[in-house]
């Protein structure tokens, strides 16, 4: 089942600043740059999909973005899985942007692009096989990150993979965001925190900036690509 899209009232903080006006702002700075990215944390993706459920039965997948931006990445993901593909973002430009570039390709039908956010997620129970966080964990606030992990859960089917496209560092740690003082820049291991809801850690992928493969010397430019699979129900208090 799929919901309304963002229409709530946001108390304070950072996802009340990128729906007003950084999720925008974050569009018009990226969507016209080139990408070299061949995205090989999606062909990792795919591997252990097609392992699980068999490459016959990709079309019956559901998969979800959350962060998708202006869809770069969830495209990528449709050429890899013919299921049905669905992306969101606080940005309302980049969903527009997301729409026109689904229909422009004639892929409509089958990928579906909703402003939302990771918070609360405009679906219903265990609707996905897998959900990826397209680099947007770094951008929530810590105080959300038990609702956000558990609207994961929530959405997930009982053996849904989870996938986690972020920094790489191995405490958790906050930087300044250059581009609005009001926010900060999140780093931090997941793992932990992902394995408490009832999720095993299965691969990962070390990534440079580019999206290329590589282990970067800066732990503070480190990237990966964390993939896991849920297993017993839990919750996170």
């Amino acid at each position: 089942m799929v919901g309304e899209e963002l229409e709530k009232e946001t108390q304070g903080g950072q996802t009340k600043i990128f729906i007003e006006s950084e999720g925008d702002a974050w569009f018009m700075r990226n969507h016209l740059k080139k990408v070299n990215s061949e995205f090989p944390e999606l062909k990792l993706i795919y591997k252990y999909l097609s392992s699980c459920f068999g490459t016959d039965s990709l079309n019956k997948l559901f998969f979800l973005e959350i962060g998708c931006g202006y869809g770069l990445r969830t495209f990528e993901l449709a050429n890899l899985i013919p299921g049905k593909g669905y992306g969101i973002d606080p940005s309302k430009a980049a969903i527009e942007f997301a729409r026109k570039g689904a229909e422009s390709l004639g892929e409509n039908h089958r990928l579906s692009f909703i402003r939302a956010t990771a918070d609360e997620l405009p679906f219903g129970n265990q609707v996905f096989d897998l959900l990826l966080y397209g680099w947007c964990l770094c951008y929530i606030e810590r105080e959300l990150l038990p609702v956000v992990f558990n609207e994961a859960k929530r959405v997930l089917t009982q053996s849904g993979f989870l996938a986690v496209l972020d920094f790489d560092y191995p405490l958790p740690k906050s930087n300044s965001y250059i581009h609005d003082p009001r926010c900060l820049i999140y780093k931090e291991d997941y793992t932990g925190l992902i394995r408490s809801l009832g999720f095993v850690h299965i691969a990962k992928m070390a990534l440079f900036d580019d999206g290329t493969l590589g282990f970067h010397p800066d732990p503070e430019k480190r990237i990966a690509m964390n993939l896991y699979q849920k297993q017993t129900p839990h919750s996170l208090d």
